[in-house]
């Protein structure tokens, strides 16, 4: 549900910032994404750009 989203966005903003430590881009950022996530590899990219866009007004929100 969306409280697991949430996680998951979480989860993805910290793997977005390790991969620009880790200079990755395409595939490898993608690949690198989608095993932080636990997600397959073959997962589209959009339904990565959705969960960043689903929560990145509310990150200010404190956890509950």
């Amino acid at each position: 549900g969306q409280a697991q989203r949430m996680q998951d966005a979480e989860k993805l903003h910290h793997l977005d910032k390790e991969s620009l430590r880790l200079k990755l881009k395409g595939e490898k950022k993608h690949e690198f994404l989608c095993a932080g996530l636990g997600w397959d590899p073959r997962t589209s990219p959009k339904r990565i750009s959705r969960l960043r866009a689903e929560f990145k007004n509310r990150r200010s929100v404190a956890k509950a």
